[in-house]
């Protein structure tokens, strides 16, 4: 159900990412995992266990994100088992990691995606008029003269967010910083995701104000 959301759903396209990046983790804390005899213990097993009843009760009532958690404990379960104690401790950053890729609950998802399309929206109307165009933002909708421009679902920069947070994250864990400036890292995600996202939108704008619908969609969907 994830992959298939990957594909068709524009915010969730950086679920692919999520896998690579969580096996250099797990590759980057090698030098932490403890010398010794890898032993399997029956903690994997019982997180195992738990994660595949979790997916069973999830898929008969249909609830998304306790089967992606369930989904955690299962690869949490197999590196216990496989490669033991010693090794989960020093990679187990790796094996939380792949959250990123998971789908919000539809609740949380609505919750932010709203919020964040009128912010985009009245944002960008700004730095539209700022430009010297004439501008005005009605609820997620930016309109220029006859042009109207409507900031939807998956401009919301929902997608942006969870990527400058998992990118974020995989610095806070990699860095040797002091406490403080990781936790400024990894607070800095969410600002930086909205003025990236504000500004792609503006730039769009702009762009078929000046440039046409085309170059508009080069500047938004490729560049």
């Amino acid at each position: 159900n994830c992959v298939v959301r990957w594909i068709h759903e524009p915010q969730y396209s950086h679920g692919w990412v999520i896998p690579i990046m969580a096996v250099i983790l797990g590759w980057s804390r090698r030098d932490r995992i403890v010398s010794g005899v890898c032993r399997s213990g029956s903690s994997g097993v019982a997180l195992c266990l738990i994660g595949v009843v979790g997916h069973l009760i999830a898929d008969y009532l249909c609830i998304e994100a306790a089967d992606g958690i369930s989904f955690l404990f299962c690869v949490s379960g197999i590196l216990l088992t496989v490669w033991g104690t010693r090794f989960f401790q020093g990679v187990w950053p790796a094996a939380v990691f792949p959250v990123f890729m998971l789908p919000l609950p539809f609740q949380v998802e609505r919750m932010l995606s709203e919020p964040l399309q009128l912010i985009g929206a009245s944002e960008s109307a700004y730095i539209i008029q700022t430009l010297g165009i004439p501008a005005i933002a009605a609820g997620n909708t930016i309109l220029m003269g006859d042009t109207r421009l409507g900031v939807a679902d998956a401009c919301s920069g929902l997608r942006m967010m969870m990527v400058f947070l998992a990118i974020s994250t995989a610095a806070v864990i990699l860095s040797r910083r002091t406490r403080w400036e990781k936790i400024l890292i990894f607070l800095n995600a969410v600002p930086i995701a909205l003025i990236c996202n504000i500004v792609r939108i503006g730039a769009t704008a702009v762009a078929h104000q000046s440039l046409g619908r085309e170059m508009a969609d080069l500047v938004f969907h490729d560049l």
